[in-house]
């Protein structure tokens, strides 16, 4: 029998938020490629995220090509640039590896957690090749992929992660496909940790719903084409990149590793998100 605890150092999230803030949000129409559109006023400093209607969603590739994948694209610079400090779960997960084991990071953005463990080998996989480059320049193996069809044979690493990767997903079956893929790719008894943002936030981040587009800031002078509203912060000026996401609930990343075929070993909830650790 599968049994899922929580880790001793990691806090139960909060309830979830409910109240006039989050009733009074009013969904966003979705077509099948495009995120919905927002628009501002100067001196906006901010925009909120929204929420996606994916009833209204007829292709979810096309969804996550526009919201997910050009996106990283275009903000890969500036992207990388805000993320380069290890996540403690993670770090700890890798450190614990045997020497001499090998690895995959899928989505491994800027490749940060390519070189925690100095006694494993690695290799990021990223849909971005913008990212990818960055990894290969800081020295690490990187190859484009899709997390749906991760470049590499099946059973081959003793261990593999998903950090902040598969809530980028618009459906459940991609999602567990994700899973899947990510299981097919470790050995029979390797481990795949995965990290998802959680619903259930005790940030003073808040969400509308569960499937939302989250804007990101990129600075103009970074664009090399302007892609979205344009809005002013700190007194510059920005260009607003919808990102979409689905917000996991408490117990749900652990749903879909199961009916990926994993077993979860353990799971918690850190730093906004819920993770666990599957194997097979």
């Amino acid at each position: 029998m599968t049994t899922t605890t929580m880790d001793q150092n990691s806090s139960r999230p909060p309830a979830t938020r409910s109240g006039p803030q989050a009733r009074a949000a009013t969904p966003a129409t979705s077509s099948s490629t495009a995120p919905a559109s927002t628009t501002t006023t100067p001196g906006n400093r901010s925009l909120a995220p929204t929420v996606v209607d994916l009833a209204s969603v007829r292709n979810h590739a096309a969804l996550e090509a526009e919201s997910v994948h050009q996106v990283y694209e275009d903000i890969a610079e500036h992207f990388s640039s805000t993320r380069y400090k290890p996540w403690p779960v993670v770090e700890q997960f890798l450190l614990e590896q045997r020497p001499g084991s090998v690895g995959c990071d899928v989505g491994c953005g800027n490749g940060k957690y390519l070189g925690v463990n100095r006694d494993v080998w690695t290799v990021g996989v990223d849909r971005s090749a913008n990212l990818i480059k960055i990894v290969r320049d800081r020295g690490f193996d990187g190859l484009v992929g899709d997390a749906l069809a991760v470049p590499c044979p099946t059973d081959r690493f003793d261990f593999a992660i998903s950090i902040a990767v598969i809530h980028h997903l618009s459906s459940p079956a991609r999602r567990i496909a994700a899973i899947r893929e990510l299981l097919r790719v470790v050995r029979p008894g390797g481990h795949a940790l995965i990290y998802v943002w959680a619903l259930e936030q005790g940030s003073k981040r808040q969400f509308p719903g569960q499937d939302v587009y989250v804007p990101w800031h990129l600075p103009t002078r970074m664009a090399a084409t302007v892609k979205g509203p344009v809005v002013e912060r700190d007194g510059s000026k920005d260009v607003v990149y919808q990102r979409y996401y689905h917000l996991y609930k408490q117990g749900e990343l652990e749903e879909e590793a199961r009916a990926a075929g994993g077993t979860v070993v353990r799971s918690g909830y850190d730093r906004d998100n819920h993770y666990c650790v599957v194997t097979k």
